[in-house]
């Protein structure tokens, strides 16, 4: 293992001794690299809706696995979803954080225009109102070949037009 001289901003260093877990610099770094690193050897399998139900122990239980295996990646816009379920800074902060145990498919243009056109098709079916969020993490999930693994009926709905598979990361039901 080479070793490298670098300058380190300490207040940064025990910010993220204290969220990794981690007591020396070595192991600091370490954890924070593996978080980081690509995660292309990983076979990714579906795609998460949201975090804001993880307050539930039986989400938790059923999400801690496919994350530490790699099968669940995001949608970008599900990170403004889950900030925005947040109650204060500290649970911002910690929701967001969590976030980096899942890989990142950005939300682009390919994704607003599939969202558009399932919107559409589910208009001509009288199943209007389905949320933005939930057609752009559809459109994001169906693109990259992944299903949706998610708690809200919204994506039954939106599956009945796209064909794409979706399951429930819990019973419907189970933790309302």
């Amino acid at each position: 293992m080479a070793k490298r001289l670098v300058d380190i901003d300490e207040k940064a260093l025990a910010a993220a001794r204290a969220e990794l877990g981690t007591k020396t610099l070595k192991d600091t770094v370490n954890e924070a690299l593996r978080r980081a690193a690509p995660t292309r050897n990983r076979r990714v399998a579906r795609a998460l809706d949201t975090l804001a139900k993880a307050r539930f122990r039986a989400v938790r239980a059923a999400l801690e696995p496919l994350a530490a295996s790699g099968q669940v990646a995001r949608a970008g816009i599900a990170d403004l979803e889950v900030g925005f379920s947040a109650r204060n800074l500290g649970e911002w902060t910690r929701l967001v954080a969590a976030l980096a145990a899942f890989p990142l498919i950005e939300t682009d243009a390919v994704h607003v225009r599939r969202a558009r056109q399932v919107q559409r098709l589910l208009a001509s079916r009288g199943l209007r109102g389905r949320k933005v969020p939930d057609l752009l993490i559809a459109a994001a999930a169906e693109e990259s070949g992944l299903a949706v693994l998610h708690y809200d009926a919204d994506f039954d709905l939106i599956t009945r037009v796209t064909g794409q598979p979706c399951e429930w990361v819990v019973p419907a039901g189970s933790i309302d």
